[in-house]
């Protein structure tokens, strides 16, 4: 998971990033796993992670890329609710997850919630149902790619209820969906960052 401080990330940097992140995995004497970190101070192995980093998680966007995310937080300490606008999306996480009804209803007492969908005007549909019932000092992950300027405003329109943004995109590492497997670009807050470790690393 790769922090970039208090800056939501352009293309450009972002692909500069992965290809960075490439030709590392290409030259180092031993390869990179796809769980592993660029900032090594911020690995989060699964044997590390116990009960005391269990979280109330929310997560939206049960696509190609958010249902494998979302399921290896089902099967994690977590305590998860997901959402999708499609109900067949939901179905395989019948029993290992709450199904919300509403967008709004993952971000109701989370401490997490991740957004994981298609483009800037899903983004901001999701924030304007979940921001004015998120709590005080709860973290909204964006996951999906969107314009800096998507995130600069709706980094402000959360600020004004204390609720926290990180710019979360990720992009896949390996095909398989069993253990971690996106790499996870964040820019935001490195204390917000740092208290989300135990959600990020469940899947990056």
């Amino acid at each position: 998971i790769l922090s970039v401080n208090n800056k939501p990330w352009g293309w450009i940097y972002r692909v500069a990033v992965i290809i960075l992140f490439a030709v590392r995995k290409l030259s180092a004497s031993r390869p990179q796993g796809p769980g592993n970190s660029i900032n090594k101070d911020r690995v989060t192995s699964g044997a590390d992670r116990g009960k005391e980093n269990s979280m109330k998680v929310g997560f939206i966007g049960l696509g190609s890329m958010g249902y494998g995310q979302a399921m290896l937080l089902a099967k994690s300490e977590h305590e998860l609710t997901v959402f999708d606008v499609a109900a067949k999306a939901m179905a395989p996480f019948e029993g290992k997850a709450t199904l919300a009804g509403e967008l709004a209803g993952t971000g109701r007492d989370a401490d997490v919630v991740g957004v994981c969908v298609r483009d800037d005007q899903q983004v901001n549909e999701c924030a304007d149902a979940l921001i004015p019932v998120m709590p005080a000092d709860s973290v909204l992950l964006i996951h999906s790619t969107v314009k800096p300027a998507t995130m600069e405003s709706l980094a402000a329109r959360a600020s004004e209820r204390k609720i926290n943004v990180l710019d979360a995109a990720v992009t896949r590492t390996v095909m398989a969906q069993d253990a971690p497997f996106v790499f996870c670009m964040t820019g935001g807050d490195d204390a917000v960052a740092e208290r989300v470790q135990p959600v990020l690393g469940t899947y990056s």
